[in-house]
Parts: C-alpha cells; sequence; structure tokens
C-alpha cells in the first residue's frame, strides 16, 4: 500500500506537467480606426489531402473605435476580407449579427467584388443582397464590443496549413469597410418655399487595408484570453522525474 501511494505521488507529478502552460502574447494589429484585431487558425486540416480546408478566426475588439464624429456605438462593418498566401477555391463564412455572404475575392467601398480570388482574397458581407452596400452593417458595439468571423477556406489539392495561410507570418492581408450614419442637410423647393431638413444618411467612413500575422494556436478554439496556451519547457523534464522515481521504487521492491 505504501508503494503504491508513492508511485501515484510520483507520477502525478510528471503528468501533472503536461497541463502546465505558459501564456504567449497574441499577435493583435491595431488599425488606424483603434481596432484591434486577432486572426488565427487552429492549423487543421478539416478537409482532406486532395481538399484541404483551413479556418482563420477574425475577431474584432472595437472598444477603442475612434474617428469624428463616430464611434462604435453608431458604427457599422459592412465588409471584411482575409487574403491568403494562396488562391482560394472556395470558401464559406459565418460571423455576428446575420448572415456573412462569401464572395471569392476583394473589396472596395462598395463592399465585396468577384475578381476569382486572385491573389487569395476571400470577402464576406453583410447578409445577402447588401452588396454593393445598400442598408447597414453589423453594429460594432454588439456583443459587448467584441466581433467574431470565421472563414473556413479551401484550397487546391495537397495545400498545407502554411502555404494557405502563412501562420505567424506578417504576409497576410486583412481589408474592413466601415460606414456609419451621418447628419445630412437636405433642402427642397426655392426661395421663400425653399425648406431643409436634417436626415441620416447611411454612408462609407473609410477602409483599412493592413498586412496582418495569422496566429497558429494550434487548438480547435478561438483565443479567448490574453494569450494561446503552450506547452512549457519543464514539462518534459517533470514528466521524466515521475517516472525516474516510479522506476527507482520498482527497483526498490524488487530487491526486497
Amino acid at each position: 500500500m505504501k508503494f503504491t501511494k508513492i508511485h501515484t505521488v510520483a507520477l502525478m507529478a510528471g503528468l501533472a506537467g503536461l497541463t502546465g502552460v505558459a501564456s504567449a502574447s497574441v499577435i493583435t494589429h491595431t488599425d488606424s480606426y483603434g481596432v484591434k484585431w486577432t486572426l488565427s487558425s487552429d492549423g487543421v486540416n478539416y478537409g482532406n489531402i486532395a481538399a484541404p480546408v483551413y479556418n482563420v478566426i477574425v475577431l474584432a475588439d472595437t472598444t477603442a473605435f475612434s474617428t469624428s464624429s463616430f464611434t462604435n456605438t453608431n458604427a457599422y462593418i459592412n465588409a471584411v476580407t482575409v487574403q491568403a498566401e494562396t488562391q482560394v477555391t472556395s470558401g464559406a463564412v459565418s460571423g455576428l449579427g446575420g448572415s456573412w455572404t462569401n464572395v471569392i475575392g476583394g473589396q472596395d467601398q462598395g463592399g465585396c467584388t468577384n475578381n476569382g480570388g486572385a491573389s487569395g482574397f476571400d470577402c464576406a458581407y453583410f447578409t445577402a443582397g447588401n452588396n454593393p452596400i445598400t442598408a447597414p452593417g453589423v453594429l460594432m458595439s454588439d456583443n459587448g464590443a467584441s466581433l467574431e468571423w470565421l472563414f473556413a477556406l479551401s484550397f487546391a489539392s495537397g495545400t498545407t496549413i502554411d502555404q494557405a495561410l502563412s501562420v505567424l507570418d506578417n504576409g497576410s492581408h486583412l481589408k474592413v469597410d466601415y460606414y456609419g450614419y451621418k447628419t445630412v442637410k437636405v433642402c427642397t423647393g426655392q426661395g421663400q418655399s425653399r425648406t431643409c431638413t436634417n436626415t441620416e444618411e447611411y454612408s462609407f467612413l473609410g477602409q483599412v487595408s493592413d498586412n496582418v500575422t495569422i496566429n497558429n494556436t494550434g487548438t480547435p478554439t478561438p483565443p479567448t484570453g490574453g494569450g494561446n496556451p503552450i506547452p512549457e519547457p519543464e514539462t518534459l523534464a517533470l514528466l521524466g522525474i515521475g517516472l525516474l522515481g516510479m522506476g527507482t521504487r520498482l527497483k526498490r521492491k524488487a530487491q526486497h
């Protein structure tokens, strides 16, 4: 019984190291409007070798969004584009606030442009029929100012994760269209019959088009905190100590 207890403690001490994690900084990108972006991939091929599919999780913290007369409570995102390292053959996108329609192609201030996915562009716009932009997109203060998109991208046969997304490399690209309501004076008539009223007009605010790094999280779930869990360097040493302790106890037991 005494042997069993010591054996268990020694083994658990080694195995406990396997659960230890160190917090590594997630690479984020803050654009010119103050929105903090995090792009990550779990590195898993959800298709197969002949038809690989890799996910890109796009997270936006819009809390610090700032531009003249607009905050994240009256500004919207209508289109988001991820550029992969190689041409995308097809894709599907889901996101907060409604149905996001996928287009293999680039993006301008009117929304997604269908150019056959040249240079790996994959674009998503908010709600079917809203491209070119005809209505508000997703409000940036939704979900506590935290927005998320999942791009499921398909690539040519045999494409590896690094060839597809160049994870941990600043070679990928992100585009975002910001829109909002502006107060516009509308006047009708002439002379003394001329009348003017203020109306709210939904219009283009600006676009960001920046290089970004796609983080390789190594896990099928998106990051939810300040870092990605990675095994600590001491893990194998702790496991070795546990196994060594177990072996020593076995040897002594055999000698007695």
